[in-house]
């Protein structure tokens, strides 16, 4: 995904059980975000730089440089 694409990706309701690892490919750099949990969550990857982990009614956004 490159900033000119400013492409919006979601992963809607994911079942897991022990871990969650998501690779986001921010230009040219890859950032490996593990979740453990036991509960459905949605992960999204914004434009370039910003990802955003939504928990039941708790967000986490993480910036990447």
């Amino acid at each position: 995904m490159t900033i000119a694409s400013k492409v919006f990706l979601s992963i809607d309701t994911i079942s897991i059980y022990f871990s969650f690892d998501v690779i986001v490919p921010f230009t040219a750099k890859e950032h490996m975000i593990r979740y453990p949990t036991m509960a459905s969550l949605k992960v999204a990857a914004y434009c370039a730089d910003t990802a955003a982990i939504v928990r039941g009614h708790h967000t986490e956004t993480a910036l990447f440089a």
